[in-house]
């Protein structure tokens, strides 16, 4: 732009803007707009500039570059997002897509003139949806960080997003639909992303940050820091990993249909060793619960798999948040299927008899239980009782600390 010189024409396409910055591409066509060019046509994304055109102002032909592509997108979602100190969300995404590209690059050395490096050029398409006028500081916050440390690898500050800068978020009409897109850049093979909306310019300003909500994914998408920013995706080995929900209740082996609160449900479970099965010391109980959610919950729930002896005596828990802490409920969407495994073992000290398979949910902060009730409606307690097992007798030498277990006949092993 600094040498146009006597030029006539300048074609300008500001989404290949390299090796200028997308924001000095753009203060550069304004200062030629500023003078003696105009605007000669204009569509997605490209410009003609003429010397002595009368146009000034960017037509919408140009703005198509921000539209939504056809075909099916590759995540459809809805992600409302809230500004602070208000109720209604105002900014909707509606669907996003990742592509990470391996691409080889020679190394350019006398001493090893065959060498090359693999890297991982990775970009993000969001489309979104305005619900309510955004404000004029409104800044969209895609970032690309380290899943087991939270180190942010890659935001927007240094190469933000083109769309954004010539289609600013506080221009976005109510209803309409607008796309932006990450530069392409190498962040490695292995991380996450994440995104937010901000009305500030430092990320680390937690009060300027809008709540999240998940109402739709195919996906699982994962919500952190009180709610102010969502996972959208992993990258593993330069692969996206996607964990798709299901909605699709399965063929249980147990089905039980219990109610837990109002807004779950335990559709029945599988169990091995079969029910009825004689444990003993050491043997194993796996169990996976089948849960599907009713409604949106505000609450994380603890569920708790317990196995009660004869006498009634707690002799073997597992209590977690869902998936092992992974899955809590407040990420389940109303009708998905959640599979949730557990494993006990058996103790070296019970009371010989029938054993009782039970679980439930609980609110960790005060140990209330959800009360568990039928399809009728009728509240059976505070845990969903699944079955037993049998308890092998134990013998045990007095003094000497050593036990047995008594079998069938008398025989002592």
């Amino acid at each position: 732009l600094a040498r146009v010189g006597d030029a006539e024409y300048i074609w300008i396409d500001v989404t290949n803007f390299w090796p200028l910055h997308p924001n000095d591409l753009k203060a550069g066509i304004e200062t030629l707009l500023k003078g003696d060019f105009g605007i000669e046509t204009a569509e997605d994304g490209w410009l003609l500039l003429r010397r002595g055109a009368p146009v000034k102002v960017f037509p919408e032909a140009f703005f198509s570059f921000v539209r939504p592509r056809s075909g099916e997108p590759a995540y459809p979602v809805e992600v409302d997002f809230t500004p602070p100190g208000q109720d209604a969300p105002a900014l909707r995404l509606v669907e996003f897509s990742i592509s990470v590209e391996p691409r080889i690059n020679r190394l350019l050395s006398p001493r090893f003139p065959f060498s090359a490096s693999l890297t991982y050029m990775t970009k993000v398409r969001l489309c979104w949806q305005a619900l309510a006028p955004l404000p004029q500081n409104l800044r969209l916050y895609p970032f690309f960080y380290d899943d087991s440390t939270g180190q942010i690898l890659e935001d927007t500050t240094l190469r933000p997003m083109v769309e954004a800068i010539w289609y600013p978020p506080y221009r976005w009409q109510r209803g309409e639909t607008v796309c932006t897109e990450t530069i392409p850049w190498d962040v490695g093979e292995d991380f996450a992303v994440g995104l937010g909306v901000m009305e500030s310019e430092n990320w680390q300003e937690e009060e300027g940050r809008w709540r999240a909500k998940v109402n739709r994914s195919p996906i699982i998408l994962r919500l952190f820091e009180d709610n102010t920013w969502v996972r959208l995706i992993g990258v593993r080995g330069g692969k996206p990993q996607e964990e798709r929900r299901s909605f699709r209740p399965p063929s249980l082996a147990h089905p039980v249909n219990l109610r837990l609160g109002e807004g779950i449900l335990l559709l029945g479970y599988d169990v091995t060793p079969p029910l009825g099965s004689a444990l003993h010391p050491g043997k194993s109980i796996r169990l996976t619960l089948y849960w599907q959610a009713l409604k949106p919950m505000e609450e994380s729930y603890t569920v708790f798999v317990h196995l009660y002896d004869a006498k009634g005596t707690l002799i073997a828990q597992e209590d977690s948040i869902p998936r092992k802490g992974n899955y809590p409920t407040i990420w389940w969407l109303p009708g998905e299927v959640v599979s949730d495994t557990y494993l006990l073992t058996i103790p070296e000290v019970y009371e010989a008899g029938e054993a009782l398979l039970a679980a439930g949910m609980y609110v960790p902060d005060s140990g209330e239980r959800l009360p568990v009730s039928n399809s009728e409606g009728k509240v059976l307690g505070d845990k969903a009782e699944l079955g037993v097992f049998s308890l092998r007798p134990i013998a045990c030498l007095n003094g000497q600390g050593l036990c047995a277990i008594i079998y069938e006949g008398g025989k002592l092993f």
